[in-house]
């Protein structure tokens, strides 16, 4: 399980009929990440980015949000990945040509097991990042 990861899913569909799915969509991402904040609504996700600090931020978003969302977040430096999820996505194909100019994207997503093994790829790098950087900050000292 990943500790030091906060997940961010922004869906727009999350208050939908079909909690179940949710509810099993939830389940299976805490298998992988912990810490896990839901938002339907870009507004709040935003604000809610003023209050992380010293995370390391992973986020899920719904396709239909994603072009709206994605240049308000991309930039926050907390942030360190974006996973882009169309589970019922007619246009996925116009969706990977648009992410592919936001660096911090790791790809459009159809099924929730995609996800997670993205999201452990993320974080797998994201840690060897960290351990490549303290041993460069160490030689630095030297």
């Amino acid at each position: 399980m990943l500790q030091n990861i906060l997940l961010i899913w922004l869906n727009s569909n999350i208050n939908a009929e079909n909690s179940h799915d949710y509810r099993n969509t939830i389940d299976q991402l805490r298998c992988v990440v912990n810490n896990i904040n839901v938002f339907n609504d870009v507004d709040q996700c935003v604000d809610f980015f003023t209050d992380v600090y010293s995370e390391n931020v992973f986020m899920i978003i719904s396709g239909e949000l994603c072009q709206n969302a994605v240049p308000l977040v991309h930039d926050v430096a907390q942030l360190h990945a974006i996973f882009i999820f169309c589970s019922n996505c007619n246009n996925e194909k116009r969706y990977e040509e648009w992410a592919k100019e936001w660096t911090k994207t790791k790809g459009v997503f159809s099924q929730i097991p995609s996800i997670l093994e993205a999201l452990k790829k993320a974080a797998q790098q994201l840690e060897q990042n960290a351990i490549l950087m303290s041993f460069l900050n160490a030689n630095d000292d030297k």
